[in-house]
């Protein structure tokens, strides 16, 4: 699911049976019920012996982590050791319908339900990657700003003389620029003897 994982399987010679693309802008119910279906119907093949999600897990603005989790065969619950959970794990119930029919509608919906919650979380932890990334840019572009504003304000300063440099159609950097082409040449060629010129 997503452009970079096909393309990683695709370059390394793995059989891609299943590709979504563009999905985690606008995740939908329908999307996980596809995927979940896919992976049923391979896992019921001879080929494939387990099931397996590989997803961001979303755990804050700032932290994701990735996480690889067995989705079939569906793993077993500890078996529990003593109390009252043991008694509830031992009881007998009774069913309607039949469990089998039971377990036929149960377990497609259950893996559904943990397609879903994965493509959740990776689409939350995406937009959570492009905020702070946003956020970045903005405090770095906000930064630039802030020094170019006091650069400009030391250039408009009246008691730099910028009349020796000013042509018709000058702007206020192309003046700064000649007047630091100007001071470096001169002083170029007071330390080294020589007159530079760019």
């Amino acid at each position: 699911v997503g452009r970079k994982s096909r393309d990683f399987f695709n370059c390394r010679g793995f059989d891609v049976k299943y590709e979504e693309v563009g999905l985690f802008q606008n995740v939908k119910w329908e999307h996980a019920q596809a995927i979940a279906n896919t992976c049923i119907k391979e896992f019921l093949g001879p080929d494939v012996s387990s099931v397996y999600l590989v997803y961001n897990e979303f755990r804050s603005v700032i932290s994701q982590r990735v996480v690889v989790e067995r989705l079939l065969p569906i793993p077993k619950l500890p078996a529990a050791t003593g109390g009252a959970d043991a008694e509830v794990q031992g009881a007998d119930y009774l069913f309607e319908p039949a469990p089998g029919e039971l377990l036929e509608t149960l377990l497609p919906f259950h893996v559904a339900v943990q397609v879903n919650r994965a493509l959740l979380e990776s689409s939350a932890a995406e937009h959570a990657a492009r905020m702070t990334a946003m956020d970045a840019a903005t405090r770095n572009a906000k930064e630039m700003v802030d020094r170019l504003t006091n650069l400009i304000a030391i250039f408009e300063n009246p008691a730099l003389d910028f009349s020796k440099n000013r042509a018709e159609g000058d702007d206020i950097l192309g003046d700064a620029y000649e007047y630091l082409m100007r001071h470096f040449a001169t002083e170029s060629g007071k330390s080294k003897g020589q007159f530079y010129t760019p």
